[in-house]
């Protein structure tokens, strides 16, 4: 394309993100010469009031957040934000592939994502998308904390949400339990999704995995993952405790601050390397043979290939070696001929031995791109290689998302939002403690009460019908 002008002073040179409500460009401050990073609003969001103001308010949080470890803010126009640019890459784009980093890497990167936290945190600025395509590093090995987008400001008086997208379902496989829920987030929800991120560090992928979003939230929600141990033993056990905490799914068990969570990855780091087992050093060592002292000694000016035949007792040890290695052979061979169908003509054939099916294994899929997922685009199309339907657990986690995505988008009230979402998981307690009866009886009051919502203008139409799960629910409970 040619030279394109922005608010009369960035000219954009090239493409170098886009998420899904707007798209990155490298560029050039006119005024200073600078290259800077700007995000520009898609067309379609930009004639949206309120996307407007949820970029006005991320620009004024980041400005707020001066710090080493995180994107600075330069500029807010309309419908654009100029930003730091960093020249590197992102974390998810050294994982592409299914790559993993370096023990070291990945705990330095951790640590300056720890350091980032600890400063939004004190500000009272929760992230809630950390993830390896926020996550930038510079070619220096520096780590920077980007978008901002769907940050929630802990005020003195609650939560007020900053700037919020449906990018929930997108990044669930960093998402915290309580995120996907719809309970309320605090710091431990941030260092629930860096746990997440250092597990896809050193393992090459995050610590759940599944077909369909609503899978992953799942396992989120009820499973516990691998020890990064189990997958790479060159971990230090230090750090599979911690990532064991950070993904504690009771945001109480995680550690309390992320600048205790900063400062246990530089003391891991700094910590010297345990010390090799002498027995490994020993198995090293070549020792030279020993040959006999006095008059049998061999001259030291012999050849080297005649120091080196072997002494009679080596050939005597040889030959015992080789004798009793045949005679196991011939003995397998005998009793394989013999337990073999039709080996022996007295004994009736063996019956094939029962092989249990392998079980479904899940491939290390690379992690996500940075590019968001609609959560009705995800929750409402299940993989076409599912063999059987999601669980009652399973849509209503997704009725859970939906319902988020729809008060992030201003589609529904905050209060009404959290109420749907609190039912939600109250019928799901139902269904996972085997009380289906009582659970249907909560699904026609979740149903009924939709209706209400819709009658009374609190629930457009489209919004109504994304929520249309209650009898697929039902069916499902059987």
């Amino acid at each position: 394309m040619g030279d394109r002008i922005i608010g009369d002073r960035y000219r954009l040179e090239e493409e170098v993100g886009r998420g899904g409500t707007a798209t990155v460009w490298r560029a050039v401050d006119l005024d200073t010469g600078v290259p800077v990073a700007v995000k520009i609003l898609d067309r379609e969001q930009a004639a949206r009031p309120v996307a407007l103001e949820r970029l006005r308010r991320e620009a004024e949080t980041v400005a707020r957040l001066e710090h080493p470890n995180i994107v600075a803010s330069h500029d807010l126009g309309a419908g654009f934000l100029a930003m730091e640019l960093v020249e590197g890459h992102t974390v998810a784009q050294l994982l592409t592939g299914g790559g993993r980093l370096p023990v070291d890497q990945a705990l330095s990167i951790a640590e300056q994502v720890g350091a980032a936290l600890a400063a939004a945190h004190e500000a009272g600025v929760i992230h809630r998308d950390i993830k390896p395509g926020n996550l930038i590093v510079s070619h220096s090995g520096t780590v920077k904390v980007c978008d901002f987008g769907i940050a929630r400001l802990q005020a003195r008086d609650g939560d007020a949400a900053l700037t919020s997208h449906s990018q929930a379902v997108g990044t669930c496989e960093y998402m915290a339990p309580e995120q996907a829920t719809g309970d309320g987030v605090d710091a431990r929800t941030d260092l629930y999704s860096l746990g997440c991120v250092l597990y896809a560090m050193l393992t090459g992928r995050p610590p759940f995995l599944g077909e369909t979003a609503i899978a992953v939230m799942h396992h989120h929600l009820n499973r516990a993952p691998a020890t990064v141990r189990s997958v790479r033993d060159d971990v230090p056990p230090e750090v599979d405790d911690l990532i064991g905490r950070l993904l504690a799914k009771d945001p109480a068990g995680r550690p309390a601050t992320a600048t205790e969570v900063r400062e246990e990855l530089a003391a891991i780091r700094a910590a010297p390397a345990p010390a090799e087992p002498a027995t490994a050093v020993v198995a090293r060592v070549i020792v030279a043979p020993q040959r006999p002292a006095g008059r049998h000694r061999m001259p030291h000016d012999l050849p080297a290939w005649l120091l080196a035949w072997p002494t009679a007792e080596a050939w005597l040890r040889r030959w015992w070696i080789a004798a009793v290695s045949g005679a196991l052979i011939v003995l397998t061979v005998v009793a394989v001929v013999l337990l073999l169908p039709g080996g022996d003509p007295d004994r009736p054939p063996a019956a094939a031995p029962a092989v249990d099916p392998p079980a479904a294994t899940q491939p290390a899929e690379p992690t996500p791109a940075p590019t968001s997922v609609e959560p009705s685009a995800t929750a409402s199309s299940p993989s076409a290689s599912r063999t059987s339907p999601a669980g009652p657990v399973d849509r209503l986690a997704a009725f859970a998302t939906t319902v988020q995505r729809l008060v992030d988008s201003g589609d529904l009230g905050r209060k009404e939002g959290r109420e749907l979402q609190r039912k939600a998981a109250s019928i799901a307690e139902s269904v996972q403690n085997g009380r289906s009866e009582g659970a249907t009886e909560k699904l026609h009051d979740l149903d009924e009460r939709l209706a209400e919502l819709r009658r009374d203008g609190k629930l457009s139409r489209a919004a109504f019908e994304a929520l249309d799960v209650i009898d697929p629910i039902i069916a499902a409970l059987g």
